[in-house]
């Protein structure tokens, strides 16, 4: 399975994280079991047993490895997906800019064939420019200000 982001670009092939959960979950869990048994042998006559030169401590130190690694893969799976979901509002915001920069573009030259003479500039129009009435306290007519217009 591959996942694509909105652009169209291949970021990796998914790998599903739960069955590694699992796994470890459940490797720490049989080695804590094994722990338990040793311990218990231990405890219960006078042979200390080890498997594979590992005692009841070193079993209880890999659970604990297992368990804490199993919670970072899984905080960081959860974060990741948090942050797929924050981003897909800017990725369609972004999206609809660009359909609504391209509408106006298209408008703009589809009006400018019809005009007589195309050499000449256009003024802008007087309602799309900023003035203290339209937009009041954007700085049009701030007095005493430290900026200076060039």
């Amino acid at each position: 399975m591959r996942m694509f982001h909105s652009s169209g670009v291949l970021l990796g092939v998914v790998m599903p994280i739960l069955p590694i959960v699992d796994l470890m979950i459940l490797t720490a869990w049989t080695s804590l079991l094994g722990a338990c048994v040793l311990k218990a042998i231990r405890i219960t006559t006078t042979y200390n047993p080890d498997l594979f030169g590992m005692g009841p401590m070193e079993f209880t130190l890999i659970a604990a490895v297992l368990l804490l690694f199993a919670l970072t893969l899984t905080a960081r799976t959860w974060l990741k997906a948090k942050e797929y979901a924050a981003a897909t509002p800017r990725d369609r915001a972004a999206g609809t800019l660009q359909a609504y920069s391209a509408i106006q573009s298209a408008a703009r030259a589809q009006s400018g064939e019809g005009r007589d003479s195309p050499s000449e500039p256009r003024l802008p129009s007087e309602s799309r420019r900023w003035s203290e009435e339209s937009a009041p306290g954007l700085g049009g007519g701030v007095s005493g200000s430290s900026f200076q217009r060039y």
